[in-house]
């Protein structure tokens, strides 16, 4: 006699939109870069376990994607993908008073890289692109409680939290 339940087999219904929600994303994400005029910007780091990481931008007149691959394990591709280590995506909005912002939409590092500086490089490109085309700040909610964490160490970055905005609060830079 089979003991298995139904909810052995079912998924929380927040967590396949949430996972649905994140892959339609990347797929826009993927769409508008291979339809816009993209530069590329590279850089290269050494986290802080060891791993050579390639931080790749993708940079568009709209926004940018940043992906981190660890090149001990991959190679890093031409076009945008998730990234192995780490991924970053953020778009231009005008404020009500006409101020040009960049919404960071997420920023996230996979498993064994986070702690070692991947997150806080892929931030830095993301800064260094307002900075370029003349955002006046960054700004983006917080999505859980690591996210959180994250956001406090960048506090010495000029990065301050809203926590009146949002369950976890709301990350803002205001650029100079």
């Amino acid at each position: 006699m089979d003991n298995t339940k139904p909810e052995d087999f079912e998924q929380p219904e927040q967590s396949f939109q949430k996972e649905a929600d994140m892959a339609e994303s990347r797929i826009r994400a993927l769409e508008r870069a291979n339809s816009q005029k993209t530069e590329v910007v590279d850089a290269t780091m050494t986290d802080k376990a060891g791993h050579p990481v390639t931080l790749r931008s993708w940079e568009t007149d709209s926004g940018v994607m940043v992906r981190a691959y660890d090149t001990s394990k991959v190679e890093v591709p031409e076009d945008p993908n998730p990234g192995q280590a780490g991924h970053a995506e953020a778009h231009f909005d005008r404020s009500f008073d006409a101020q040009k912002r960049l919404r960071l939409n997420y920023i996230e590092t996979n498993g064994e890289y986070r702690g070692t500086g991947v997150g806080g490089q892929m931030l830095n490109q993301v800064e260094q692109y307002a900075q370029k085309n003349g955002a006046t700040e960054i700004y983006g909610s917080i999505e859980n409680q690591d996210a959180q964490d994250f956001w406090k160490s960048q506090a010495g970055n000029g990065w301050e939290i809203d926590y009146s905005q949002g369950f976890y609060g709301h990350a803002r830079k205001v650029m100079s």
